[in-house]
């Protein structure tokens, strides 16, 4: 996902990123996108839980879930908003995107 906001930082100027959650990968997360120059496109915005997460889905352009271990309630939230949604392939996922057509299926 950061690799993609670089690689598009240039012809979409105001592209930003909004990473919901944490874990163990957050300082690679933050370290990375340091490197690819986007740092100050990214907002790592931590735990998101009960009424906090579904006003940020409202107002997002994509919703990804790059997780294979994230409750699918999160997903579902976002598709509910009508938002395009990203995951990734397993933990039952396939039984609520179908690849291409209501969403995209991605390797882990």
């Amino acid at each position: 996902m950061l690799h993609a906001l670089a690689r598009f930082k240039d012809s979409h100027p105001d592209l930003q990123c909004h990473i919901i959650g944490e874990g163990a990968d957050l300082g690679r997360f933050t370290a990375l996108a340091e490197n690819l120059g986007i740092s100050g496109r990214v907002h790592f915005l931590g735990r998101r839980s009960g009424p906090k997460s579904p006003p940020r889905m409202q107002h997002c352009t994509v919703f990804v879930l790059p997780s294979r271990y994230e409750a699918r309630v999160r997903l579902l939230e976002a598709m509910a908003c009508g938002k395009p949604a990203i995951a990734c392939h397993g933990q039952g996922i396939e039984e609520i995107i179908h690849h291409g057509e209501n969403g995209w299926l991605i390797p882990v």
